[in-house]
């Protein structure tokens, strides 16, 4: 690579950088895209503002962009693709390893798109990952989604041969793509070799890049390796861990991370029930249980506990008192955790 006009970088997943922008010289230029697609304080991301703003100081005839993202931010990607068009010079889009969601938009800017046979390429509808508030503000959200699909249908319709009925209905179903299919529908232009790419459990290894296949409904690895070449083999953990000793460890204390936090989550919602029980203490560590699991354990454990005193009041001979002795606001404890939860359940816990 020749002098870096401008050159900036970002790190993420230890020290990898997350995009890059080189010139060559005064005729050509190379943009790399690695990772997620958005803005971001923290600098960590693939940023259309700062992308667009170096590209429009960019004075070259031929632009290489070389894109490995499995997706990120529509509005961001439709920005970075709208500078890319807007270029004037040649853009040529080489899919590293795997074009996804959000990643597919900046890839129909490459006037020529080339994938690998064993890339991994995926369109789907937009979503929202958090939804709040009431049937209204649902139907709201709803429409935004909408207008949102729209808009990318209509950035890959300057690229694609399909017409928008069959586009909307690969968007529907979340489809990964092979590269003859990318190519059948016009999605790119060119087939070339295998990349290195490599899949562990969920998770998709290219160029040095970890990425979570999780959050995708539909992912499905073998699908792409058609070619038996470089790359297209399902690794083991061992394997993994004797090839790609670092990316293993990321991976480990990824997980590590992650059951931290699920645990942290586990014992607030269990906490939050408001019951004070052996039961709770047993579900806490002993042996552990979701929030949901004991909430049911204890409303059989009331049941239980109700029907018992019942049974004693009845076997003394004494009358029914509805209304137990509780504290100053005339409940007591156990209705309290009773309507706690009550609450629980009317929230969806799970």
């Amino acid at each position: 690579m020749g002098q870096s006009i401008p050159n900036h970088q970002t790190m993420n997943q230890g020290n990898k950088t997350i995009w890059n922008l080189v010139k060559n010289d005064d005729k050509s230029a190379e943009l790399m895209l690695y990772g997620d697609i958005a803005e971001s304080f923290w600098g960590d991301t693939i940023s259309a503002k700062e992308v667009t703003e170096y590209l429009a100081d960019l004075d070259v005839e031929n632009i290489d962009v070389y894109i490995n993202s499995n997706g990120g931010v529509v509005d961001t990607a439709i920005a970075i693709n709208n500078a890319l068009r807007r270029h004037k010079a040649k853009v040529t889009v080489n899919i590293d390893g795997i074009a996804a969601s959000a990643a597919t938009l900046i890839t129909c800017a490459g006037d020529i798109v080339r994938m690998p046979k064993n890339a991994l390429f995926m369109i789907h509808n937009p979503s929202i990952t958090i939804a709040m508030g009431d049937s209204e503000e649902m139907r709201k959200q709803a429409d935004v989604l909408e207008k949102y699909k729209n808009s990318i249908t209509e950035t890959y319709l300057q690229k694609v041969n399909i017409d928008k009925e069959k586009l909307s209905e690969l968007m529907d179903n979340e489809t990964w793509l092979n590269a003859e299919e990318a190519l059948e529908y016009g999605f790119i232009d060119e087939i070339t070799e295998n990349t290195d790419i490599q899949v562990v459990e969920n998770k998709v290894i290219s160029n040095n890049m970890v990425f979570n296949m999780a959050e995708f409904k539909n992912f499905n690895v073998d699908k792409n390796k058609k070619n038996n070449g470089k790359g297209s083999g399902k690794m083991t953990k061992d394997e993994i861990k004797a090839q790609f000793p670092d990316i293993y460890a990321e991976i480990v204390n990824e997980g590590k991370e992650i059951g931290v936090k699920e645990e942290r989550t586990r014992i607030q919602e269990i906490e939050n029930l408001g019951y004070n029980h052996e039961v709770v203490d047993k579900a806490k560590f002993e042996e552990p249980k979701n929030a949901r699991d004991l909430a049911l354990e204890i409303v059989s454990l009331m049941k239980q506990e109700n029907q018992n005193k019942l049974n004693r009041i009845q076997d003394e001979g004494k009358p029914l008192n509805n209304t137990p002795k509780g504290n100053d606001d005339g409940v007591n404890d156990e209705q309290k955790a009773a309507n706690k939860i009550l609450a629980f359940f009317k929230k969806g816990g799970k």
